[in-house]
């Protein structure tokens, strides 16, 4: 039986004391010395800006309806590692198709599949709180609520179940 214990209203802050550089609260010339040029610069031309070649040949590429096509195909499949190749076959081939040279990279990895997902807080006066692990439906997306939809899980820990006043899960 695994379970997992996780105390999902202080993971975030966790993952913030944790973290010893957050590139996102720094300037940008903070930014610029660190990473050099490679920093996405604000164009310094008025609206509408003039595009590049690699600009223009992306904005000609694609068009409304193939565009909805492929939002589409990536909404209403499976995203987790290991599974659904055909998606990326069908990445590559239609990159291929559009003159971008592209091949898939298999890779061994570490990444399990639980057989059972749970996410419980326990609080001090002996009440629970059992997370959802499934997206609300939306009455406005079909995606949400899809039969077959994978719960949320860590997939890096291991089967079992954890209990401590704190949990670091990554």
């Amino acid at each position: 039986m695994g379970r997992f214990l996780f105390l999902s209203p202080i993971f975030p802050a966790l993952l913030l004391a944790c973290e010893r550089h957050i590139p996102a609260f720094e300037t940008t010339q903070q930014l610029l010395a660190r990473y050099g040029s490679s920093v996405p610069q604000k164009r310094a031309e008025p609206f509408p800006p003039k595009w590049t070649a690699n600009e223009e040949l992306i904005h000609k590429s694609f068009d409304n309806v193939e565009l909805e096509t492929w939002l589409s195909y990536y909404t209403h499949g499976d995203h987790v590692a290991g599974h659904n190749k055909s998606m990326a076959e069908e990445t590559a081939r239609k990159w291929n198709e559009n003159g971008v040279p592209t091949s898939l990279a298999e890779y061994e990895v570490f990444l399990n599949y639980p057989e059972r997902q749970e996410l419980v807080l326990k609080y001090g006066d002996g009440k629970t709180h059992k997370a959802q692990l499934f997206e609300d439906k939306v009455d406005k997306d079909e995606t949400t609520g899809l039969p077959g939809s994978i719960p949320a899980f860590h997939g890096y820990s291991t089967s079992g179940e954890v209990e401590a006043e704190y949990v670091y899960v990554g």
